[in-house]
This record gives structure tokens, C-alpha cells and sequence, in this order.
């Protein structure tokens, strides 16, 4: 600092004498406003950054669970729509509502199955490549997946894909089986 000092304001100041003035200073900062912060140490500016991205780690994490929620019922209801008419049929012929619900229970775990390991596979590869746009001559990021994150993001999935196997069940309960088998006669 003192070499700093001496290029910047052309004169020669010791270390003693930065010492001396920078705590003069401090003190008059603190007499000025006591209600100021002393300085923090670094750790403690490293922490707080750390928890911010954590935050927005968990914000973009419960983000992707509303995508994933969105996507799935949307997609098991489509599946249930286009199978109206085969969901009907099989009651008319005695399939009792156990049967069928055991049956979407099967489609809802392997869809959340298959869902759950490509989209486990395609962050992998996507986080993999977004890494490798960043990295240059001077630093190198690497990303290893854990397997505690792997099974949670396929738990997750499964567990929301199994949550809404009771709309299915209700959706086939109030299934007017008369107007379907009449669209299937005709």
C-alpha cells in the first residue's frame, strides 16, 4: 500500500503512519454514524453469497417441480382423453374400477419411470454443456452428479405421475358409459 500511496499522491508515506490514519478514520466513521456495521470478514461476505445462490438454487429447483407437475397432468389427462372410449368399453364388459385403477397405476409408475430417467439424463447432458461454454483457458468446471440428486429427481417425478392416478380413477367413476358406447356404435 505504501508503494501505492507514493506513486499515487507523490510522497512518501511509512507504514506507521497508514496504520495511524487508517484507524483515525475508523473512528470518525464510527462517530459519524454508530448505528454503522463494523466491516465484516470475508467468510462472512463468502457465506452470505452462498446462501443467495442457494435461494435461487431452491427457486429454480421448486420452478422445475411446477414445470414437471404441469407437464405430467397434462399428459395423463391427454392419455385418459384418448382412451375414453377403450376405458368405457372395458367397464361395459365388467372390468371393475379396481381393475382399472390398478391398470393406470402401472401406465402413471412407468411413465413417471421413463419421465423421471430422461429428464435426469437430459440435466446431466444440459448442465454439461452449459459448463462447457463457460470454461476457457484461465479456469475448468466439471460437473459430477450425485447419486442422492439422481434418485430424488426420479422420485420426484414418479411420486407426482403416481399423485394423479386418483384424477384418472375419478375421471373414469363419472364416465357416462351409455354416450360412449353409443360414439362407439356409431
Amino acid at each position: 500500500p505504501c508503494e501505492y500511496l507514493q506513486w499515487r499522491f507523490g510522497k512518501y508515506i511509512d507504514e506507521e503512519q497508514l496504520q495511524t490514519k487508517l484507524v483515525e478514520l475508523k473512528r470518525q466513521q464510527a462517530q459519524e454514524d454508530p448505528d454503522r456495521e463494523p466491516p465484516r470478514p470475508l467468510p462472512h461476505s463468502f457465506e452470505k453469497i452462498m446462501e443467495q445462490q442457494q435461494g435461487f438454487f431452491y427457486a429454480i429447483q421448486g420452478l422445475g417441480i411446477l414445470i414437471a407437475i404441469a407437464v405430467l397432468f397434462n399428459t395423463l389427462v391427454m392419455n385418459l382423453a384418448e382412451r375414453d372410449r377403450e376405458l368405457a368399453t372395458l367397464r361395459v364388459l365388467g372390468a371393475s374400477n379396481n381393475r382399472l385403477g390398478v391398470m393406470l397405476f402401472g401406465e402413471h409408475l412407468g411413465i413417471g419411470l421413463i419421465g423421471g430417467l430422461l429428464g435426469c439424463i437430459f440435466s446431466v447432458l444440459g448442465t454439461q454443456f452449459m459448463m462447457s461454454s463457460f470454461v476457457n483457458w484461465s479456469f475448468y468446471f466439471t460437473v459430477a452428479p450425485s447419486n442422492d440428486s439422481i434418485f430424488m429427481l426420479i422420485g420426484i417425478v414418479v411420486l407426482i405421475s403416481i399423485s394423479l392416478t386418483p384424477f384418472g380413477m375419478w375421471r373414469i367413476k363419472r364416465m357416462d358409459l351409455v354416450e360412449k358406447v353409443k360414439d362407439l356404435s356409431q
